[in-house]
């Protein structure tokens, strides 16, 4: 289970601009979540959950997150073609471009990233 590292990461993150910003509280996150980075959102939620607890130890170093909320927005696997430009949706990993038949490039699935947050 990935998701605890990666959640921990987020945190940390979160937590420092927070206290850039002289916010003592998170009242809500929302993250982006490419299907590329294999990260199950009901883990994702599952590990926001355990780090965010007012009695853990983990995490929240000066931080109150009691009753904070997390929004995750999962992104699709999308493709674009180098030649013909034809972007699309991969469904099956295949990143052959289905107009031309030429290797195609990701551009979006593998995000994984704090859209924002809000506190006061």
């Amino acid at each position: 289970m990935h998701e605890l590292a990666l959640m921990e990461n987020l945190i940390d993150i979160i937590e420092q601009s927070a206290r850039a910003h002289d916010i003592s509280r998170i009242t809500k996150v929302r993250i982006i979540v490419g299907k590329l980075t294999a990260a199950m959102p009901e883990a994702l939620e599952l590990a926001f959950q355990v780090l965010t607890r007012p009695s853990t130890e983990n995490g929240s170093h000066g931080i109150n997150w009691e009753n904070a909320v997390l929004e995750i927005e999962e992104r699709e696997v999308l493709a674009q073609c180098p030649e013909c430009h034809k972007q699309f949706k991969v469904d099956d990993l295949s990143l052959m471009c289905s107009t031309c038949n030429r290797p195609a490039q990701v551009i979006s699935g593998r995000e994984l990233q704090v859209d924002y947050f809000e506190g006061e």
